[in-house]
């Protein structure tokens, strides 16, 4: 049977376990120091600044985050009735997770919504493949949004 891969931790010693999913956090949620908390817990973050611009059309970043593989968190609930963002998320492999409540916090208070659903946003991750939208309630519930259903009715609705 072959061995499962080893990576390097970030001490440099090899780890028998997978590396963890890098989160994306789009423009509108958080910026250094949000990062910087989520990373004190050993969590790699991407920020959108640091690789689109700000006039980077979604389509073209979210295939991208699709692509890598990467996580995206976000406060912006809007995104389910944006025919574009749903339409472009259709055709890639990305996860999308909506933190109710996430808007208006500190970042103290972001990164600690953030550090703690990590584990349960990996296993979801890791149990259902993308493209797919999860919302986390303030209360700390997870819902699955049936994100192709907005999309059909808002085509029924000629909103595409």
């Amino acid at each position: 049977m072959p061995r499962p891969m080893k990576s390097k931790t970030p001490s440099g010693g090899m780890s028998d376990s997978p590396p963890k999913p890098v989160v994306f956090i789009d423009r509108n949620s958080g910026g250094r120091t949000f990062r910087t908390l989520i990373e004190s817990h050993g969590i790699e973050v991407k920020l959108h600044d640091e690789h689109f611009s700000q006039t980077t059309d979604d389509p073209e970043w979210l295939r991208e985050i699709g692509h890598r593989g990467w996580i995206m968190i976000t406060g912006d609930a809007r995104v389910t009735r944006a025919p574009l963002f749903l339409s472009t998320l259709n055709q890639t492999t990305a996860r999308v997770f909506i933190l109710k409540g996430l808007n208006g916090l500190s970042p103290q208070g972001k990164a600690q919504c953030v550090v703690s659903y990590y584990d349960r946003i990996v296993n979801i991750c890791q149990t259902h493949e993308g493209p797919l939208v999860w919302k986390i309630n303030k209360d700390g519930s997870f819902k699955e949004i049936d994100f192709r259903k907005h999309l059909q009715r808002m085509m029924r609705n000629r909103r595409i």
